[in-house]
């Protein structure tokens, strides 16, 4: 739908439904404690479900995780929480070529990650992403592999085997370690 046309009903239809999935979330928050933002907004309509204390713990614990947003290193971000698909899916721009939908899904992955990168940092947080990340990521492997060519399954196996060696190979190491620490 976003894809094919581009005409103002298909925008308002879009953005009727976008509305009416994320209205309810806002319209509880106002019922429970007479704020729509509860609790960001505690400042404008008061603070009921929090109070101050409870919102500064809540932003002190949040700047707890990742880095400093000032340092615009998105990719060092994505390192220390341990989300490599997800920095993989960023680079799959390279692999797009003239799909829209894939261009649709990048944008999708790339304002989610922004929008985190600037607010939060916390690696729970990225989980929404992940279904999306690996799907650009698996698309771009297989784009890689007809790019060069492969067309004998036991070498695009191996292929595919180096791919996943050389993205997560080294996380694998590092997490056995830190279970064999901690047992």
């Amino acid at each position: 739908m976003i894809a094919k046309k581009r005409n103002i009903q298909t925008f308002l239809i879009f953005s009727l439904a976008t509305i009416l999935g994320g209205i309810y979330w806002y319209v509880r928050s106002f019922w429970i404690s007479g704020d729509p933002f509860s609790p960001a907004g505690g400042n404008i309509f008061g603070h009921y479900l929090w109070n101050e204390i409870d919102l500064q713990v809540q932003t002190a614990e949040q700047a707890r995780h990742g880095i400093s947003p000032a340092t615009l290193d998105l990719q060092q971000a994505i390192n220390k929480v341990g989300s490599d698909v997800v920095f993989y899916a960023i680079l799959s721009v390279f692999t797009l070529r003239n799909n829209k939908i894939l261009w649709v899904f990048f944008s999708i992955v790339l304002t989610y990650v922004l929008f985190w990168f600037s607010v939060t940092q916390g690696d729970r947080y990225l989980s929404p992403i992940y279904p999306l990340s690996v799907l650009l990521v698996a698309i771009s492997i297989a784009s890689l592999i007809k790019d060069i060519n492969i067309t004998n399954y036991k070498l695009g196996r191996y292929f595919i085997l180096m791919c996943i060696i050389f993205f997560r190979g080294d996380r694998c190491i590092l997490n056995s370690n830190i279970f064999i620490l901690n047992t």
